[in-house]
């Protein structure tokens, strides 16, 4: 009988330290699948950092190069398009920045981590798509400017160049952009969404 009982008493204590290994082990799942989603866009909002300070450097410096032509039309009106949509791409990295940083993963529940995820997503393809719009007119506005500050050159006498050096910019840049689209962001948000999906599928089992 006392065998029986020391039984039990060893029973209930491996049953005690196996429920206690069990919780442990799924207490790091989700922080292992939590971290792991925090690193992928944290790399994303280190870019967007990234992005507002140099679009405000470069803002400023155009601003200070396109009002020195201020008496030049054909320097200073592309230079004031250029100045333009660099205020919009400068807002875009902002407000990506800013929907990133209401992302957080200690204080809020795996399903509003999940929906704040998704606006940025939304609010990241939606500003995509206006930087692959915007950046063609940029490449055609930017030149005649910089060329002219930087060397004194007069691109629109020297128009063959020039409109090679709009071709070469646009197909360059372009394949920059999906490379650092598709590497930079959506992988890095995909694995972030991922990670989640797998947290949230395990809490509903």
């Amino acid at each position: 009988m006392v065998e029986l009982e020391d039984f039990k008493s060893v029973w209930a204590q491996y049953n005690q330290k196996l429920d206690n290994s069990l919780k442990l082990n799924i207490e790091l799942f989700k922080k292992l699948n939590l971290d792991k989603s925090s690193r992928e866009l944290n790399k994303v909002f280190i870019y967007e950092l990234i992005g507002v300070v140099s679009c405000s450097v470069f803002l400023i410096f155009l601003i200070v190069i396109t009002f020195r032509f201020v008496h030049e039309p054909r320097f200073f009106i592309p230079g004031i398009v250029s100045v333009i949509i660099t205020v919009f791409l400068t807002w875009f990295t902002f407000r990506k920045a800013i929907w990133l940083s209401k992302i957080d993963y200690v204080n809020q529940p795996v399903i509003q981590v999940q929906k704040n995820i998704n606006r940025f997503n939304v609010s990241y393809i939606i500003f995509r798509k206006w930087e692959l719009m915007l950046y063609p007119i940029f490449c055609i506005a930017i030149p005649p400017v910089i060329w002219k500050f930087l060397t004194n050159f007069d691109a629109y006498e020297h128009y063959t160049r020039y409109v090679m050096a709009i071709i070469f910019a646009i197909v360059a840049g372009f394949v920059i952009m999906y490379w650092v689209y598709y590497n930079w962001y959506d992988k890095k948000i995909k694995n972030a969404q991922t990670f989640l999906k797998e947290l949230d599928e395990y809490n509903n089992e």
